[in-house]
């Protein structure tokens, strides 16, 4: 296999930034009126992919950033009971009284102090949570859970019109229709 030139190199050790070919062209060097057909040139090259799946190995082990890591991590998320935040009385509970699942979804905790008329002050916490939605449409991805690319073969006899549920899905059908 042909040897990496220092430019190519760089080139891939930018792209694992990103993951954006036409800036890590120019932040490795190449011209930026070129940088998007070398981008893509370079990805296209058996030497080059090699070398950027050997640093993105690397880099995942350094980080310790393993699939079932990523997918334990997403399960937090897809999972977790907001009831959790609040204690007995439906007070929010400090940041150092939940446990680590809980404190796993915590995207954010936005405070906001304000002066009562009495000049005492109050404060009002929003917590912000990560997407139980995505979390839960990446882990139906990630276990092919969708079926996206539905194939029927076979013949398919309509004798009234409406609604068959095939798979999960609704199709609408006419009489004498063919399902090809």
């Amino acid at each position: 296999m042909k040897k990496l030139t220092e430019k190519q190199k760089k080139f891939c050790q930018e792209y694992i930034i990103d993951l954006n070919a036409t800036q890590a062209a120019i932040r490795a060097g190449y011209s930026e009126k070129t940088s998007r057909t070398i981008a893509a040139e370079n990805l296209a090259k058996p030497n080059i992919q090699n070398y950027i799946s050997d640093l993105q190995k690397n880099l995942q082990e350094k980080t310790e950033v393993t699939q079932e890591r990523v997918i334990k991590e997403l399960a937090r998320i897809a999972f977790f009971d907001p009831k959790k935040l609040y204690d007995e009385s439906g007070n929010l509970k400090n940041i150092n009284e939940l446990d680590e699942d809980t404190a796993a979804v915590i995207a954010g905790i936005d405070t906001t102090t304000y002066k009562n008329k009495d000049n005492s002050e109050e404060s009002t916490k929003k917590v912000k949570l990560c997407c139980k939605n995505s979390a839960l449409d990446k882990l139906c991805k990630h276990f092919g859970m969708y079926k996206e690319n539905l194939h029927l073969t076979g013949d398919v006899n309509v004798n009234h019109m409406g609604t068959v549920k095939i798979d999960g899905i609704d199709l609408d059908l006419n009489v004498g229709e063919v399902i090809e």
